[in-house]
């Protein structure tokens, strides 16, 4: 390999983990790990929430306890309700 035909390949070789670093860079995380810390400052503060049900139900309420699966939503006057969170569409607080 000659020094012309050395150089191109180094220069072609870098390039190529530059473009590697800047795509992975470029990828937005799908979880951010935040969901528990939320979840406990709502239970801490003891704030009222909508959660917004996958088919547009809508429950209003206190979160009062959180699991991996699933969330203890209690309405006033109404019983506590188990909503599993891959059925929660998303949580509003009021």
């Amino acid at each position: 390999m000659n020094k012309k035909n050395w150089r191109r390949y180094h220069l072609r070789k870098s390039s190529n983990d530059i473009d590697k670093v800047i795509r992975r860079s470029n990828q937005v995380e799908e979880e951010t790990f935040d969901e528990v810390a939320y979840l406990k400052g709502l239970i801490r503060k003891k704030r009222s929430v909508i959660v917004k049900l996958l088919d547009n139900q809508e429950i209003k309420g206190r979160i009062e306890y959180y699991d991996e699966h699933f969330i203890r939503v209690t309405p006033e006057l109404l019983p506590n309700l188990f909503i599993y969170k891959k059925q929660i569409k998303y949580i509003m607080e009021v």
